[in-house]
């Protein structure tokens, strides 16, 4: 029987050797709530192990919906509250927590992964897919930088794995800039495999994974860890990561947004974004 898993967050299904992880509308959930987190670490741990499955590709289906619903989402995310509060420390320690585990699914994971991604995308979740081993995307594909305009700094994967592929220069170019991330120039860097038709997305990302689970599985996976950084690195610069971010926002009276608004006290209601 094909595995598959299905939930608001994200599907899983097997397609002949290889599955495919889409990430739903409500795929915020897999940071915010932990039983969807442990399920779907459970998911990577099942295709892991499982001996029909040679590789995975995930799939990004969501669309970025502005910088006032994405205000909205971060208001529910890390400032329900004063900043001083222990309920916000609380959250940013479930927070911190959360993204450790999300990104070091992937660098415990021993098959090829594959990003699919297809128009306007936060750079967060690009984040999460620059460890992965390639990343296809269609000619509609931006990547956006809305913590950055709305006085956040970036994650810290994001960071770390920015550096990693396009040098600490050219990363800070991009980071302090904000400026939007184009397809192309994402590709120039290195950041983006290839780019191809929207209808050949998927296709072309079974097509990779092809031609890499022809070499034998074992080469595969110690080949992997010997060009990633180890997973106890990857904890430790994300719970530095978050004490920065958490005395930078204790030091403020308000969170700043690009137009000036308290994001605190904002009455917008909380809509959910792409991640």
């Amino acid at each position: 029987m094909s595995y598959h898993v299905e939930n608001d967050a994200f599907l899983c299904e097997q397609k002949g050797d290889f599955a495919v992880v889409t990430w739903r509308q409500e795929a915020i959930h897999i940071i915010t709530d932990q039983n969807v987190r442990e399920e779907y670490q459970q998911v990577f741990a099942d295709l892991d192990k499982n001996p029909s499955i040679l590789g995975v590709v995930q799939v990004n289906a969501l669309e970025y919906p502005g910088d006032a619903k994405y205000r909205a989402l971060l208001k529910t995310l890390i400032a329900p509250g004063t900043h001083d509060s222990e309920e916000v420390a609380m959250l940013f320690t479930r927070l911190k927590y959360a993204i450790s585990h999300l990104v070091t699914t992937a660098a415990r994971f021993t098959k090829p992964l594959v990003a699919a991604m297809d128009g306007k995308i936060t750079a967060e979740y690009l984040g999460t897919v620059l460890p992965y081993d390639f990343r296809f995307a269609t000619l509609d594909t931006v990547f956006t930088f809305p913590n950055l305009r709305v006085g956040i700094p970036v994650t810290a994967h994001l960071a770390f794995y920015l550096v990693r592929h396009v040098g600490e220069a050219k990363a800070t170019e991009i980071l302090l800039t904000g400026d939007d991330l184009q397809v192309a120039q994402a590709q120039r860097l290195g950041l983006i495999t290839e780019i191809v038709p929207g209808h050949e997305l998927e296709h072309r990302c079974f097509e990779q994974l092809t031609r890499v689970t022809r070499l034998p599985a074992g080469a595969i996976a110690a080949t992997r860890r010997l060009l990633r950084p180890e997973p106890e690195e990857l904890e430790q610069l994300v719970a530095r990561s978050f004490d920065k971010i958490w005395s930078l926002l204790s030091a403020l009276e308000r969170v700043p947004t690009d137009s000036g608004s308290n994001l605190a006290h904002s009455e917008s209601r909380p809509e959910t974004a792409s991640v």
